[in-house]
């Protein structure tokens, strides 16, 4: 199964997706705090980043020269981060470069075509002793057979226990453990294991470590509102409130919203009552009024689908996402 890698202009906290990536990231930090830490798979350097603040030093191996040389001149210069182009597979069958404690592989699995010979190589370097860390993404509808095939890939191997990961309104992480050290994180219906977004895999790791407690992070993100095209919606249905209580007050004695609807029964009604010529005006004249509203409504939408659809739209778009991340990679700039 592809999975999408968290690239540089989406490693954003306000998405899901990177919630879900830096959490992992986080719980690595933690557990390796303070080791040397190979991050094998590194991509763009973000998961790297956030090791980098616990851990030292820290080496990202992508497979990928443009990531390697963006994570170099960005991630590598702010956040002391070495970065090198290698083949995954090759890193792996070679070894640990000397002086360095653990490996963190996340989605190794979910990106070589190989899964299984990815796990023989991660179970060897665990075998010698390594701590190692590495996950998969689950999918969604084979969930179940995904992590029941990791779960026997890994059965046996040193020291291994599983994680497992669910997006709630952010990223949570289960270690099987009670929450500890506060009350900032709070489960109150268990996750199903067999449906996890991602299994994370831990492989000689101090339990107590990893028993610490469940974590959590919930992304927050504040936008301003699109006051004008909200401010004509507003403006145009109090304007057809207004009417439609006028002429419920003039035609029917009824002032509420139900003004129109009883309107058109009457004039629709096959009743004996003969019904005014001025409320036949009446109904006319409202439908024309709502039908107008509701023209006036759609165009401000098209306006605002029309502007999002242009090139200077799109561009601007991608250059405030990209300006975002790196005022967060380069503080000063």
């Amino acid at each position: 199964m592809a999975v999408e890698r968290l690239s540089f202009e989406s490693a954003s906290p306000h998405t899901l997706f990177a919630c879900a990536q830096a959490h992992r990231y986080e719980l690595a930090a933690s557990v390796f705090r303070g080791q040397a830490v190979v991050d094998l798979g590194s991509s763009f350097g973000n998961g790297s980043r956030v090791l980098s603040s616990l851990c030292h030093p820290v080496l990202g191996v992508s497979e990928d020269a443009a990531e390697t040389d963006l994570a170099s001149a960005t991630v590598g210069r702010t956040a002391g981060v070495d970065f090198v182009n290698d083949d995954l597979m090759v890193f792996l069958r070679r070894g640990m470069p000397s002086g360095f404690d653990a490996l963190v592989a996340y989605e190794l699995l979910d990106r070589l075509s190989n899964a299984e010979t990815a796990v023989h190589e991660l179970r060897r370097h665990a075998e010698a002793g390594l701590p190692v860390l590495t996950s998969i993404t689950t999918g969604d509808s084979d969930a179940p057979i995904r992590i029941a095939r990791v779960k026997e890939w890994f059965d046996g191997a040193p020291n291994v226990r599983f994680l497992h990961q669910y997006e709630a309104e952010g990223s949570v992480i289960e270690s099987g453990g009670q929450a500890t050290g506060g009350s900032d994180v709070t489960v109150h219906h268990r996750g199903e294991p067999d449906y996890a977004t991602s299994l994370i895999v831990a492989m000689n790791i101090d339990p107590e470590v990893l028993a610490a407690g469940n974590t959590a992070v919930l992304p927050l993100r504040l936008e301003p509102l699109q006051r004008r095209y909200m401010r004509s919606l507003e403006l145009a249905n109090r304007e057809l409130r207004q009417a439609n209580a006028r002429l419920g007050r003039e035609h029917l004695g009824v002032a509420d919203s139900a003004a129109a609807s009883l309107l058109r029964r009457a004039q629709t009604s096959d009743s004996s009552e003969a019904i005014p010529a001025e409320g036949t005006r009446a109904k006319a004249e409202l439908d024309a009024w709502v039908a107008s509203l509701e023209l006036e409504i759609e165009r401000h939408r098209e306006l605002v689908r029309d502007m999002e659809e242009t090139r200077a739209w799109k561009l601007l778009s991608r250059y405030r996402g990209v300006k975002s991340q790196l005022s967060r990679i380069l503080p000063g700039r």
